[in-house]
């Protein structure tokens, strides 16, 4: 029944209150819903917004890799096979208390993969100049096995690496 059609004294008419009072309800289940369904709009910006570090951090790194065709022809790196290393540096475990300790885990993971990626592709020659330009990496790394003393060459690398590409 509607209210429109109703004949009579509407407040006497059992199946148009019976339909006014369960719109009425569907009307407040809808709202609640939508109360819900903005609320977990806030929480997921804000879990992307979270992660935003991460991927502006990843695209640099692809345009740098992106930058070495420059060198030679043959240092392409396509979108696809970064994208791989990128999901498999998010799809390692890597627990961390905080947001922010998951994310530097998992950009650390990513550089690193990234960086051995990329030096399996150089060429001879360049390996060595790439070693060359590294030396004092180098001879801290052995100095650490020498030692004894735990070797964070990796963190120095794309500390340097990061500085020369504009993120120091």
């Amino acid at each position: 029944l509607t209210l429109a059609t109703a004949q009579g004294n509407i407040l006497e008419n059992k199946g148009l209150i019976d339909s006014l009072n369960q719109t009425k309800s569907s009307s407040a289940l809808i709202q609640d819903s939508l109360r819900e369904s903005h609320r977990l709009q806030a929480s997921l910006d804000q879990e992307r917004d979270a992660y935003l570090p991460l991927a502006e951090s990843a695209s640099k790194m692809y345009f740098v890799i992106t930058d070495l065709s420059r060198i030679n022809n043959m240092y392409r790196f396509s979108l696809a096979s970064f994208l791989r290393l990128f999901q498999r540096a998010l799809q390692s475990k890597k627990e961390a208390e905080t947001t922010e300790a998951r994310i530097a885990a998992l950009e650390a993971s990513l550089k690193t993969m990234v960086y051995e990626y990329v030096c399996r592709s150089l060429f001879k020659v360049r390996t060595h100049t790439c070693i060359h330009c590294s030396q004092g990496l180098v001879i801290y790394r052995i100095r650490c096995l020498l030692t004894g003393r735990t070797c964070v060459c990796h963190r120095n690398w794309w500390h340097l690496g990061g500085q020369a590409c504009g993120k120091g």
